[in-house]
């Protein structure tokens, strides 16, 4: 049986993140057209559309965290790839987060490959001096006709 769940609830991390505290930042994937996937096209009984979260919407989750005491736990920005969002968005989301959240152990997110590399060196260097410690990129796939 397939638990239907809301799409705004639909949030996979990878299993070394079992125990971060997770801030959704995008909902869904960019992409979203990989045929072995179907995270965000039904699998869970609902689909989710991509999106980037407002600002202010992450940074209440991020003031609730910090309400709760969440200090000195890893930090995982959750979504399909958060990279897809613009550079100065990350970049103000990552240093709420250490500023609010202190002692995080890392930051962490998902992206796809293409994301990165649609940022310039200078970009990426922002996000690491921001405070982005982990990157994982999905490698699924060495096939175009299932990518």
């Amino acid at each position: 049986m397939t638990v239907k769940y809301p799409p705004d609830q639909i949030i996979i991390r990878p299993p070394v993140e079992a125990y971060s505290v997770l801030i959704a930042v995008t909902g869904g994937c960019s992409w979203n057209k990989c045929k072995f996937c179907g995270t965000y096209k039904g699998m869970y009984g609902t689909t989710q559309e991509y999106a980037i979260r407002p600002i202010e919407d992450v940074k209440k989750d991020i003031d609730q965290a910090a309400k709760y005491n969440y200090h000195g736990f890893p930090v995982f920005l959750a979504g399909g790839n958060p990279t897809s969002a613009s550079t100065d968005y990350l970049v103000e989301i990552i240093k709420y987060v250490r500023i609010k959240l202190r002692k995080v152990q890392r930051v962490s997110c998902y992206s796809k490959a293409l994301d990165v590399l649609r940022k310039s060196d200078e970009e990426l260097e922002k996000l690491a001096e921001a405070g982005l410690d982990i990157v994982y990129m999905g490698l699924e796939s060495g096939s175009n006709t299932v990518l």
